[in-house]
């Protein structure tokens, strides 16, 4: 029988480290967890687990976790692999479907992968998120050893080397993630992202010459996509903050690069003004049609259909 082994990186996960190792407990054969100089309860939660195996990442200061993956993919002995976060729980359904993929007995409802993808409810703010672009979230979570190459920089994707598939978009089937916590939680990492972000925007070509166009398109193209593409109007209080505070993540990655272009300054001709205004305008009438026509039917849905038509011919 094929073997799983767990990885979790951990740096101060009190809070929701217990109820993680709880959910994997019964599908892994080993759980290999690679602590970041934690100086809460961390390591003490994780010695009360046998299939734990702690270890200490020998550069904690890095910052995130994705540079010590590696690390802790040579400390697992398994002939499959699986990523969880600390902050993270695996439904038991999930789990019993992990451990037939690992056996070799899914079934024909999940094709035969060397690499799955594995999606993921998120709870910000106090609510599980079924919009805002926040689900189905999926992440590259399970592969056979030797299959994938990781990159050990911040958010990057690993290389398949394998073939790959998803598992179905059933919440029962996805990691339920504690996500964000508080607004400062969010504002504090998304500073660190956006800077990150920046740094990679500002070496490529895309991260030259900065317009006044470029700035606002980085803010209302993000809005546009998550309060209406992705129905975040629709999800109350947390859909809209979400949708823009993530816009606002947009615009600072790119003000940040502009700044590493050494803050150009570019103006507007009144002829560009006017311009920018009217796509403006032509953007908001296209998806405050196209989200009608998503919740209405009938003679209601032919209208707006008419109207986002207008729209993307304006």
């Amino acid at each position: 029988m094929s073997t799983l082994s767990v990885i979790i990186n951990t740096k101060n996960s009190e809070r929701f480290l217990e109820e993680c190792l709880q959910s994997v407990e019964t599908v892994a054969d080993e759980i290999v967890m690679v602590d970041m100089a934690s100086v809460d309860q961390t390591r003490a939660i994780a010695s009360r687990y046998a299939k734990v195996k702690l270890f200490q990442y020998p550069n904690p200061e890095v910052g995130f976790a994705d540079p010590a993956r590696e690390f802790a993919f040579a400390k697992a002995s398994g002939d499959w692999l699986l990523i969880i976060d600390s902050d993270e729980r695996m439904p038991e359904k999930l789990a019993g479907l992990v451990r037939q993929i690992v056996d070799g007995k899914q079934g024909e409802r999940v094709p035969v992968a060397d690499a799955y993808f594995i999606a993921r409810h998120n709870e910000i703010f106090g609510k599980m998120i079924d919009k805002t672009g926040w689900y189905p979230d999926y992440q590259l979570r399970l592969w056979r050893r030797g299959q994938i190459k990781w990159r050990p920089q911040v958010h990057t994707m690993p290389e398949i080397l394998g073939t790959s598939a998803y598992l179905p978009a059933d919440k029962e089937l996805a990691f339920v993630h504690h996500n964000y916590q508080t607004v400062q939680q969010f504002v504090e990492r998304a500073n660190k992202y956006t800077t990150f972000g920046a740094e990679k925007l500002a070496t490529s070509e895309q991260g030259q010459n900065w317009t006044p166009q470029r700035l606002w398109q980085s803010f209302f193209g993000e809005l546009w996509r998550r309060g209406f593409q992705e129905e975040g109007l629709l999800e109350g209080n947390h859909g809209v903050v979400l949708s823009l505070l993530q816009a606002s993540c947009e615009l600072i990655t790119s003000a940040k690069a502009w700044e590493a272009e050494g803050f150009t300054d570019v103006t507007l001709t009144e002829a560009e003004l006017k311009q920018m205004w009217r796509e403006w305008q032509r953007e908001a009438n296209y998806w405050w049609a196209d989200l009608q026509v998503r919740q209405t039917s009938g003679l209601k849905q032919w209208y707006w259909r008419l109207k986002r038509k207008m729209a993307s011919k304006a």
